[in-house]
């Protein structure tokens, strides 16, 4: 049998191995929130790029120069975002070794298929921005900012499923705590009756 003293360093160990658990919960869920934020940041921007290719499809008044300045303009301003979109990729994966690291892993989700789809959106508004074909560009661009949103809706819409099903796990850890604690005290009142039986014996 254990002794008390062992009992006290094992209960200790475990207190602490929840602590650290609760804290790895409360880190991914922090990365988990700011992803989301910069990827619904990033399809904001996507859908400006857009209308600024739309609007430049429509500019008549401008020389041969300005437009292919702006054109070359947008082009790199699309680069840039497909940079941050692999950024972004770069945190996904990130957040994946985070809940792999988990004692119990959440469902997360899968968006690699979303991300693809956006990568690819986004590579060939490039090629149709270089093309000149700023109708076609405008219509990837579209995509891939739609393709984004829907990326940042599912790892929402998971990260409430795991703080609900916590809530749930939290009343019912507590539910286990008051149970225990009635059948303890019921117990005691048990044990003091017998012991009044046998001798008398009066609690102080």
């Amino acid at each position: 049998k254990l002794d008390k003293k062992q009992m006290n360093k094992k209960n200790k160990e475990k207190e602490l191995d929840r602590m650290l658990e609760q804290f790895k919960q409360l880190e991914l869920d922090k990365k988990i929130t700011e992803t989301t934020k910069q990827l619904e940041k990033l399809a904001e921007k996507q859908k400006e790029l857009a209308q600024k290719t739309e609007q430049l499809e429509q500019k008549n008044n401008l020389s041969k120069e300005e437009k292919a300045q702006q054109q070359e303009q947008i082009k790199q301003e699309q680069e840039k975002l497909q940079q941050e979109l692999k950024d972004v990729q770069k945190e996904l994966k990130d957040i994946e070794k985070k809940n792999n690291e988990l004692e119990e892993p959440r469902d997360l989700g899968d968006t690699k298929k979303e991300e693809e789809k956006a990568n690819d959106e986004m590579q060939k508004a490039k090629e149709n921005l270089s093309k000149k074909d700023n109708k076609k560009a405008k219509e990837n661009q579209d995509n891939a900012a739609k393709e984004m949103e829907e990326m940042a809706q599912k790892m929402k819409d998971k990260q409430e499923e795991a703080e609900e099903e916590q809530h749930e796990e939290d009343a019912a850890t507590l539910r286990e705590i008051l149970e225990n604690t009635i059948q303890l005290s019921k117990d005691q009142e048990d044990l003091i009756a017998e012991m009044k039986k046998l001798n008398g014996y009066s609690p102080q």
